[in-house]
């Protein structure tokens, strides 16, 4: 494989994506509500005032 845009080549697994994809829908709710409390945290923390859209009616 040969290096992009100066980026070193990726390992490749060799699995199918729609192994994969049927492996990561079988997560269970548990893990995959652990995987989106990150974005959560984020949104949260976005949604204060000085932030994003909030910016203008917080001034």
């Amino acid at each position: 494989m040969q290096a992009c845009f100066g980026r070193a080549p990726q390992e490749q697994d060799g699995g199918p994506f729609k192994n994969k994809m049927a492996h990561l829908a079988a997560q269970p709710p548990e893990q995959q509500a652990e995987m989106q409390r990150p974005d959560t945290v984020i949104e949260g923390n976005t949604a204060r005032p000085g932030f994003g859209a909030n910016r203008e009616e917080a001034g």
